[in-house]
């Protein structure tokens, strides 16, 4: 999975922020709780698109590899369900290698340490603050961000998935 096909996958949350803008405009005052639960909906939307992207790099992997094991690694990713954590997505890479696990961290952190040096954002905080507020929100419901605080992390921590489906060869 390239940069372009994680990018096509993540166009649902373009799609839904255009959506929600349309329907319920930012600034006024009557929209804001409305819009909180928008935003904690947005979490949880670009949540399952990581997982989605995560499924999508390893059975890409996995055929090129060999039908079985393909076979064998959507069984077994079939059902990833949030666990897409920055530790959890080192420990699915080095189940397929210490090599991938390593180009996986060495992207990561150049990637983290040059949009942190230029653009003063760390992806790896973007990522992790994202899974956060779905966290909260899918299980008790808080209403602790808003859509374009969303939107800035987003644009950050969708850099771990690149990073991740760079180190498969995507």
């Amino acid at each position: 999975m390239s940069r372009g096909v994680v990018d096509q996958a993540l166009r649902r949350v373009d799609a839904l922020v255009t959506e929600i803008d349309q329907a319920v405009p930012p600034g006024a005052a009557a929209n804001s709780d409305f819009r909180s639960d928008m935003a904690g909906l947005l979490t949880v939307l670009i949540c399952a698109c990581y997982e989605n992207c995560v499924k999508e790099i390893i059975s890409l992997h996995t055929a090129r590899r060999h039908a079985d094991f393909s076979g064998y690694a959507s069984r077994r990713y079939a059902k990833i369900n949030s666990k897409i954590d920055i530790q959890d997505l080192l420990q699915l890479s080095a189940f397929f290698g210490d090599s991938i696990k390593r180009n996986f961290k060495n992207d990561l952190d150049n990637r983290r340490d040059r949009i942190e040096r230029f653009a003063k954002v760390n992806i790896k905080e973007s990522y992790t603050q994202i899974l956060r507020w779905r966290h909260d929100f899918a299980h008790t419901g808080n209403r602790n961000t808003t859509i374009e605080e969303v939107l800035k992390l987003h644009v950050a921590g969708k850099r771990v998935i690149y990073s991740f489906a760079e180190a498969f060869g995507n």
